[in-house]
């Protein structure tokens, strides 16, 4: 188990430590959703063809933080998957 910082500035170990493993997992928190560095990240992920297996953390901040209705942060929640997905589409096989 590697564990990459999230902020862009160590985007380079990030990159180096996914060509010595086997899958990656993904996490995003979900109060800010993708950023710059997920997008980055997971294009990495997938040119590298490492299995993926995406984590939503933090889901408490939105009820708690947001104070979202639990409809409301179901959708915030499907806004993030269907955005990651959308991303991996984007990339080529």
């Amino acid at each position: 188990v590697l564990d990459c910082p999230g902020h862009v500035q160590f985007h380079d170990e990030s990159v180096a430590a996914l060509r010595l493993v086997d899958g990656a997992v993904l996490v995003v928190d979900a109060v800010e959703g993708i950023m710059l560095h997920t997008q980055l990240l997971l294009k990495q992920i997938l040119a590298e063809g490492l299995p993926l297996m995406l984590v939503l953390t933090k889901i408490d901040r939105l009820i708690v933080e947001l104070q979202l209705p639990p409809k409301d942060a179901y959708f915030k929640l499907l806004h993030t998957i269907e955005s990651i997905n959308q991303l991996i589409q984007k990339e080529p096989a």
